[in-house]
């Protein structure tokens, strides 16, 4: 026929012949979901838990994903990866395939606008779905720019931005590294009695070994806590940062917390070296370095105390106490600080006035300052207060312990001569400067 008719109009599935090139219709890349951030998983049974890392980037209908188990103390699992591509499909799903292995296949079916996700993949019997939920929008760093960062960093940057701790363990840092959580035990330590006498080493070492056990039961928390070495290295990292951001105040001196645990390693180590703290070396990174309190050398002071007494059954006490540095280097600008003090002992007095002036002399492996001095002194076993309130006790004379700013060890006072009168004790005292004693000490 010379004008055959017209081609028929083509319905349905369009099946090109072979050879013929169909174009498919444009389509615009305006997803119509956008999943990119980071996810965590908890799958439960009656055993364990199973937590599941998963952090998305999407670039229009593309996406490259990164999932991981989280190792735990519970399971003593290491963390296995998995490495995954995909796109969108018409139907709201994504196909993914697993990059070192192209032939597993598994699917992302986004939840309630991409706040959830389930991840369906093959196992050995049918399938398993294990759900996600979303705890962050923030995109991620992948290999390529991650490479980019020098030396250490690029380590620290990888474990954080493809191997993150889920939001339960960071959670669980936060409301553990805290300073009504770490303040009793470090508080204890503080308290206990600090010299090289075998019986106040093992005290020592004892009351530290408690704030060592608090640190390694928050890493290894069955539920939340950190199973090395996978994530040791980043978690270690958050524990300092949140350690220098939080402060602890304790005999008038507020300091970050992660430096009062430091300064109780280093007095222990100035008089028991030998003596190790292994959690907090671990996942911490801290370790006692005795140099850093100038714990080498003595350092010699010269105290005199010269009060007026007044009364019968209680006997009131004002006067001054003055504390000179006689070792070089001396203090500046002054070579002695003096200091006022009031406080009052129960008991039988010989008379209802009168002078008492007692003088000695105190040596320490510590450098004592100015700063130091206000705060706690007990004269035998009577206590009284320089700068601060009042404390009960007994009577008794015969040398002096200098408490001051308590995180210091105590600063033995021997008497030439000199008497106090028993009973029981209670003080308050006054700072040569008041304004010193108001606002807190930020240095030891």
């Amino acid at each position: 026929m010379r004008n055959p008719l017209p081609p028929w109009p083509r319905r349905g599935v369009i099946c090109p012949s072979r050879g013929e090139r169909v174009h498919a219709d444009e389509r615009p890349d305006a997803p119509v979901i956008d999943i990119t951030g980071r996810y965590d998983a908890y799958v439960t049974n009656s055993r364990k838990i199973n937590d599941y890392t998963l952090v998305i980037n999407q670039a229009g209908r593309h996406i490259e994903c990164f999932g991981a188990n989280v190792a735990r103390p519970d399971n003593r699992s290491t963390r296995v990866y998995y490495r995954m591509q995909g796109e969108l499909q018409d139907n709201r799903t994504f196909i993914l395939f697993e990059r070192t292995s192209p032939y597993m296949r598994s699917k992302l079916i986004p939840k309630r606008g991409g706040r959830s996700i389930g991840w369906r993949y093959k196992v050995s019997i049918g399938y398993k779905t294990v759900y996600f939920t979303r705890v962050s929008r923030e995109p991620v760093f992948f290999e390529s720019t991650v490479a980019l960062f020098p030396g250490k960093q690029e380590e620290l940057v990888r474990r954080r931005m493809l191997y993150p701790l889920t939001l339960g363990q960071l959670k669980h840092l936060l409301d553990s590294l805290t300073a009504a959580e770490l303040g009793p035990p470090l508080k204890r330590y503080f308290r206990t009695e600090y010299g090289k006498k075998t019986w106040q080493r093992i005290g020592i070492v004892k009351a530290a070994r408690k704030v060592d056990r608090f640190i390694g039961d928050i890493f290894q928390n069955k539920r939340r806590g950190i199973q090395p070495p996978s994530n040791l290295e980043l978690a270690r990292f958050y524990a300092r940062y949140i350690l220098t951001l939080r402060r602890w105040e304790f005999a008038r001196t507020r300091r970050p917390l992660i430096g009062w645990i430091q300064y109780m390693l280093n007095l222990v180590a100035a008089v028991a070296p030998d003596r190790d703290f292994p959690n907090i070396e671990r996942y911490l990174g801290l370790s006692g370095q005795p140099e850093a309190v100038k714990a080498n050398k003595q350092h010699k002071y010269k105290v005199k105390l010269s009060v007026r007494k007044f009364g019968l059954f209680i006997v009131h006490y004002s006067g001054k106490i003055t504390i000179e540095r006689i070792s070089r280097p001396l203090w500046t600008p002054n070579r002695k600080e003096t200091y006022n003090v009031v406080f009052w002992a129960g008991g039988v007095d010989k008379g209802l006035g009168g002078k008492m002036t007692i003088e000695g002399e105190a040596e320490s492996y510590f450098d004592w300052q100015p700063a130091h001095i206000p705060g706690p002194f007990k004269i035998g076993q009577m206590e009284l207060e320089i700068g601060a309130g009042g404390i009960g006790g007994k009577g008794g004379a015969g040398f002096m312990h200098i408490e001051g700013a308590e995180f210091m060890p105590v600063l033995h006072v021997t008497f030439a001569e000199g008497e106090v009168g028993g009973g029981a004790v209670s003080s308050s005292a006054g700072s040569r400067d008041s304004r010193a004693r108001s606002k807190p000490s930020t240095c030891p």
